[in-house]
């Protein structure tokens, strides 16, 4: 479903640069910075500053925030899969989010910030109020405390995640210490309710430890653990078992001129709930060049299938060598690369699936060598032309030895001069699989875009631009049978300093349904306008218009929205 809802941004991060390992200590960002840091962020003009009695050093940003508030009403049909929450009537929505913070003579800052969401149209959220974020902390020359949404970014194999709990770092010395404990939940409503959980709640912890060696090299450990909670509800929902696991590893970064090497090492232990434990390891090591026209990046990942750790980016199963370059021939001609082979345990069907299996099992290949090339040409004889080009190809083997085989190719050329904006390219793609030969296709497509745009030339007090877009891609299968779809797309936008601001967007497509080869049809408008309100406010008011597959009764939807928004910043 579309709906045109906006809201005021969040600004969750404090004040707080990272550690710097070679000064021991952490840098508070100067105030010139944290107020354009913002108005970037939020949109709205900065918040002022208050100066002390003790002259610059007792300077403090005392309280910032914003508050949106939307008024609509919706009107929704359609069947249950599309429209899960079908509406007819008005609704309320509001947005919070504050900062305070302060700042002592001796540098040293404190914060607290929470951002909240209320409303009563269960579409937008299935209660009447969400935290979206909420932290409290404090920070000194060589250290750092925060309590609530917590980024633990620890190292890859370790800790790199997000925790609601708490978070603890400080120099002895040279040496950085880092902690964290807390529970990986989808809100803070779920913690105290095991019926607004749609995953197990994780509770987990983790430590750091980090010693630089000269100005180039520095090692590390981490050590971390979790175990989930069991609940029947969330059992049932998820079909899953509970696990607990712990990982230790071991890892360095050395940098040099335009030089970096890293690398970490890792163990882990993972158990779920009715099984044996499973232990593995993994191994990691990247290097990297970059010089003024030309970059090297080559590195060796290997991941064991068990291997578990609190990182969303430890991929387990996965072993992969690979190197790029990327080289900057001429002021007209950039060229890169890539070439890898990966071997993927999780490729292996699964011995525990239940039958009858709802879809065929389609498994990435577990085997496969892959390149790319691409390339970008800027033709110097016509001032703002340029091509694009890029193929890319992987060769694999399934588990049971046969084809996964796949190819891309694209082309594109673009143009831009005066206020004018066009551009053209063409895509074409094959795959074949051995496992899934229901599945093997050929795809091709093309788009094609033509903008404009006006703006007042002496001051910039008024621009109004515009974009055509059309898009169509076709799929014909081994099988015979034939996909498809088609969409054009009319945008128009405007500012005037006076006036405010407007933008509109119509859009018409076509889909293929694969069942009967029918074309059905998509088709919707969106339309906001709003001005500013004194220095701190705007009203905004937009309205919204979705209808598709009205010739198939079993999945047609539409939705209508009109609504206003206001919008304060203090």
């Amino acid at each position: 479903m579309c709906r045109s809802v906006w809201i005021l941004a969040g600004i969750v991060a404090p004040a707080v640069c990272a550690a710097g390992a070679d000064s021991g200590h952490f840098v508070l960002a100067g105030n010139e910075q944290v107020l354009q840091q913002w108005a970037q962020a939020s949109g709205t003009a900065p918040p002022r500053l208050i100066e002390g009695g003790g002259g610059s050093d007792s300077t403090r940003l005392e309280w910032t925030g914003g508050v949106s508030y939307d008024f609509y009403g919706t009107n929704s049909r359609g069947g249950f899969i599309l429209t899960p929450v079908r509406d007819d009537g008005s609704h309320n929505t509001a947005q919070i989010q504050t900062d305070v913070r302060s700042t002592g003579t001796d540098g040293a800052l404190s914060w607290f910030t929470i951002g909240a969401t209320f409303s009563d149209d269960r579409a937008t959220i299935d209660h009447p109020m969400l935290i979206n974020t909420v932290q409290i902390g404090h920070a000194g020359d060589s250290y750092r405390v925060a309590l609530g949404d917590v980024p633990a970014g620890f190292s890859t194999l370790g800790t790199n995640t997000g925790l609601r709990g708490l978070l603890g770092e400080g120099y002895l010395g040279r040496t950085l210490f880092q902690a964290v404990a807390g529970v990986q939940a989808d809100t803070w409503e779920s913690i105290a309710n095991e019926e607004r959980r749609t995953r197990y709640q994780r509770n987990s912890y983790a430590f750091k430890v980090e010693q630089p060696v000269g100005e180039a090299f520095a090692a590390y450990a981490t050590l971390q653990g979790y175990s989930d909670d069991s609940d029947a509800a969330t059992a049932a929902n998820t079909g899953l078992a509970p696990a607990d696991g712990n990982a230790a590893t071991l890892g360095f970064r050395f940098r040099q001129g335009g030089f970096s090497l890293s690398g970490e090492g890792g163990a882990s232990r993972w158990k779920e709930q009715g099984q044996s434990s499973e232990s593995d390891e993994a191994w990691i090591i990247d290097a990297a060049w970059q010089g003024e026209q030309l970059g090297f990046q080559a590195g060796y990942h290997d991941l064991g299938l068990f291997y578990s750790s609190l990182s969303g980016e430890a991929l387990s199963g996965v072993s992969e060598v690979y190197g790029s370059a990327s080289w900057m021939a001429t002021n007209w001609l950039s060229l890169n690369g890539d070439l890898r082979h990966t071997e993927n345990e999780r490729s292996i069907p699964p011995t525990k699936l239940g039958q009858p299996v709802s879809f065929p099992y389609t498994p990435n290949a577990a085997e496969a060598d892959s390149w790319s090339l691409g390339a970008d040409v800027s033709i110097s004889a016509i001032d703002g032309l340029s091509l694009q080009f890029s193929h890319s190809q992987s060769n694999g083997e399934n588990d049971g030895g046969g084809a996964n085989d796949q190819s891309n190719s694209a082309a594109g050329v673009s143009f831009s001069r005066s206020g004018w904006s066009t551009g053209f390219s063409l895509q074409q793609g094959d795959f074949e699989n051995s496992a899934a030969a229901a599945t093997d296709s050929e795809t091709d497509g093309w788009s094609a875009y033509l903008g404009r745009e006006w703006m007042e030339a002496e001051n910039g007090s008024w621009s109004l631009g515009t974009t055509l877009t059309y898009s169509d891609q076709r799929q014909e299968l081994d099988s015979g049978a034939r996909n498809g779809s088609e969409s054009w797309q009319v945008d128009l936008s405007g500012r005037h300093r006076r006036f405010g601001e407007f933008s509109a967007l119509w859009y018409d497509g076509r889909v293929r349904d694969p069942s009967s080869g029918q074309m059905l049809d998509q088709r919707g408008i969106q339309f906001s306008a709003g001005r500013a309100i004194g220095r701190y406010g705007s009203i905004k008011a937009y309205y919204s218009r979705n209808d598709s597959f009205d010739d198939r009764n079993d999945i047609a939807y539409m939705e209508r929205t009109l609504g206003v928004q206001l919008l304060a910043a203090f």
